[in-house]
């Protein structure tokens, strides 16, 4: 099983086109992963505007078609729950504090429930 964790990356509308070349080596590698994590900090400070939005929003949907991905809030002085609902409608799990998940291979990241047996546990 292997997974690539993320952390801290940051992301601003200001320094798109840095994070687009950034992205590019996350989706080469995410070719060798089961999944991907982002424990925090996938933003760089409060984002509310979907135009500032779409370019992570195109990202993350071209990783998601490779891999399932999930991830915690960050640093709660400029990330916050809300910031994440966008990415949930495209199929981002975002974790639970102390909530159980696990990764099933035939069906992606999911909150536990004792019926299948994951082959990684995930804790929020």
């Amino acid at each position: 099983m292997r997974y690539l964790e993320l952390a801290d990356l940051h992301y601003s509308p200001a320094r798109k086109e840095d994070f687009k070349n950034i992205f590019q080596n996350i989706l080469n590698a995410a070719d060798d992963v089961d999944f991907c994590v982002f424990p925090g900090d996938l933003f760089d400070r409060t984002v509310y505007a979907d135009e500032d939005l779409n370019t992570l929003l195109d990202l993350m949907t071209e990783l998601l078609s490779k891999v399932p991905c999930c991830g915690t809030c960050g640093t709660p002085g400029h990330e916050n729950r809300s910031m994440y609902k966008s990415l949930e409608n495209i199929g981002f799990v975002l974790l639970e504090p102390a909530v159980e998940y696990g990764f099933f291979k035939d069906f992606g990241i999911k909150k536990t429930n004792g019926e299948l047996v994951p082959q990684v546990l995930i804790y929020g």
